[in-house]
This record gives C-alpha cells, sequence and structure tokens, in this order.
C-alpha cells in the first residue's frame, strides 16, 4: 500500500471515533492511533473485526494472505490482494490464473454460451468486444479500489 493509503485508512479511523471524544482532537488521534496500530498487526481475525466495528469502507482484509489491501480482487464474494493470492484461492499458478481473467479467455467463455462457430482468430474487433462486454457482465470476478468516505473533514492541521 501507499502512504497515501495508510493515512487514508488513519482518517477514516479517526472520523468513525471523533464524535466520542467529544472535541477533544488530541485524545481523539491517539486513540485512532492506537486501533491503526491494531489494524495493521493484529491477525485475520482482529482485522475483520476493527473494519467491521468502525464500519471502515476504505479497506479489506485478504481472505488468503490476510494483509491489509486497498485495493484487490472480488473473486464471488471472495476479497484478495493479489494475483498471487487470486491464484491460491482457485487452486492454480499465477499464469493460470492471469488467463483466467484475461480478455481472450473472457471472449471464449462468452463464444461457448453463444454457442459461437467461428473461431476465436475469425472474430471481428467488434465481435470480440460484444463478447467480451457479454462476459464482464456476467462474472462475479473483478478487480477494484476501496476507498471510502470520510464524512466530515474537521482536522485543523490537514
Amino acid at each position: 500500500m501507499k502512504t497515501k493509503d495508510f493515512n487514508h485508512i488513519y482518517d477514516c479511523i479517526l472520523d468513525a471515533i471523533y464524535d466520542d471524544f467529544q472535541g477533544n482532537d488530541e485524545e481523539a488521534k491517539d486513540a485512532a492511533c492506537t486501533i491503526f496500530t491494531r489494524l495493521l498487526t493484529g491477525d485475520r481475525e482482529e482485522k475483520q473485526d476493527i473494519i467491521d466495528h468502525y464500519e471502515l469502507e476504505c479497506c479489506r482484509v485478504c481472505e488468503e494472505c490476510g494483509e491489509l489491501m486497498t485495493e484487490g480482487w472480488i473473486l464471488e464474494s471472495t476479497d484478495v490482494c493479489s494475483d498471487e493470492c487470486a491464484a491460491k484461492f482457485f487452486g492454480e499458478t499465477v499464469e493460470q490464473f492471469r488467463y483466467r481473467m484475461s480478455e481472450e479467455n473472457f471472449i471464449r467463455q462468452a463464444m461457448e454460451w453463444d454457442h459461437c462457430t467461428k473461431a476465436y482468430e475469425e472474430l471481428s474487433q467488434e465481435e470480440r468486444e460484444g463478447y467480451l462486454t457479454d462476459a464482464q457482465n456476467r462474472t462475479d470476478f473483478y478487480w477494484t479500489e476501496w476507498e471510502g468516505q470520510l464524512l466530515r473533514l474537521w482536522r485543523k492541521d490537514s
């Protein structure tokens, strides 16, 4: 993750707890720092509990390796941080996973669903784009970023 991602997660935590400190900025910052540290160093379950408890929409926990992430693959309803973890999820090599997620594979799947008798190589660019759109609309596998929204920008020093 980039520094800006860590800063955003900290700000989201601070935003989630700020009202509990009735305007005491220093106490709120200290508490946010403690929560943030637990989020970085905890095990997978503790990280997920923190995210759920504070309703942090800006990050997830990789269900394969347990790392905190702000972007990653959603595979059906499983969040994973990388091609490597996605390959583990499917029980395949990274190369096999990358082919699974390739435009060519999506197009070939959509051709099969449509009972297309043309060879992949014979498709026009327009046909390929149509099949690709069809396949992407049918899949539950995609890469995304979780940014979350800050409810307020209250910090005077930012």
